[in-house]
């Protein structure tokens, strides 16, 4: 099983696929689906020269990323990071990522669900109870009505080895409610 430079395999909210084990290959991957990523041996994909993994929403509420999948012979392994990550919220809506450091091998970029509407469209860094990093060793690219919000509560830290690129209409920022950390 491969996806193939410019396709993309979009799952949608159904959960339960097994794909065995999966080549280099550099296409995207597509989830709506909170807390959910495919069985599979995944390694290749996620590292340091695979694909784009998006996750994105279709009505209103909150998609939490993965932490682990499930391998094919069985057990779990960790998801420590993505080659590419696109995150795309629906309207007045939440993508969180995982409460653990999470590393970009490549661009994090953060949008909106095309059809769900243009505002409050939020990528939210770690809503859990520990502080986490998010290293990006490309770009962090935020788009029209994209927003990466840091949390309030807890020291989060977000790198990009590269450049912010933030596009009219977007956003960086803190999350509004809690006790401000330094």
């Amino acid at each position: 099983f491969t996806i193939e430079s410019g396709s993309t395999l979009d799952l949608g909210n159904v959960n339960g696929h097994s794909f065995g084990s999966i080549p280099v290959c550099s296409g995207t991957l597509r989830i709506a689906s909170s807390a959910y990523f495919p069985t599979g041996d995944w390694g290749n994909f996620l590292g340091t020269s695979g694909g784009t993994v998006e996750y994105y929403q279709t009505a209103a509420g909150t998609l939490t990323l993965p932490t682990t999948y499930t391998l094919p012979g069985g057990g779990t392994a960790n998801i420590t990071g993505y080659y590419n990550l696109n995150t795309s919220p629906y309207n007045a809506s939440n993508i969180i990522l995982p409460n653990s450091n999470l590393t970009i091998y490549n661009n994090l970029t953060v949008g909106y669900s095309y059809g769900g509407g243009t505002s409050n469209c939020i990528t939210q860094i770690n809503a859990g109870e520990s502080s986490t990093t998010l290293e990006v060793k490309g770009n962090i690219n935020i788009n029209q009505y994209g927003v990466l919000q840091y949390q309030n509560n807890l020291a989060e830290y977000a790198i990009a080895d590269n450049d912010i690129n933030i596009a009219s209409g977007g956003a960086l920022q803190v999350r509004n409610g809690g006790n401000s950390v330094a």
